[in-house]
């Protein structure tokens, strides 16, 4: 063998040692590793195939944890009174909804100077009070009435 095969061999094997070490670290860990070993100004074609998985794989496990973690309604986002676009944003309700709700007094808002506004905590309210009851929450409710003679 000369000198190119044995040095392409060599890095063959190397680039295989360090792609099985490389699989038995957690997603977590991969996400935080640093890909010093890769000049990050080299292009994508430039890579050669262990570098370039490397580098796929790191990107998949942060998009899939960015994925995975649910949105919070952000009391930052949100402030406690709002307007009808923040409203629509916060309800996931079309604005035109929200006006079509307003007029027939089917969600809290409060009308100062011309202004519709919307308070955070009575839209909370609102949306859990719609939830669906369970048949043994309607049981205990319907009991509860009977025993109180409020039928």
């Amino acid at each position: 063998m000369n000198l190119n095969e044995n040095s392409f061999l060599s890095r063959m094997k190397a680039e295989e040692e360090e792609s099985i070490l490389y699989r038995n670290i957690t997603s977590k860990q991969k996400a935080s590793l640093q890909l010093s070993a890769i000049d990050k100004a080299r292009p994508l074609y430039s890579l050669n195939l262990g570098e370039f998985v490397e580098v796929f794989e790191l990107l998949a496990s942060q998009l899939i944890d960015s994925k995975s973690e649910k949105p919070e309604r952000n009391e930052s986002k949100f402030p406690a009174y709002m307007n009808i676009h923040q409203a629509s944003e916060f309800t996931h309700l079309a604005v035109a909804s929200l006006y079509s709700m307003n007029s027939r007094k089917q969600i809290p808002f409060v009308k100062k100077s011309g202004k519709i506004m919307y308070s955070r905590e009575s839209l909370e309210k609102w949306l859990a009070s719609g939830e669906n009851k369970t048949k043994e929450q309607l049981r205990s409710i319907a009991r509860k009435e009977v025993e109180n003679g409020n039928y």
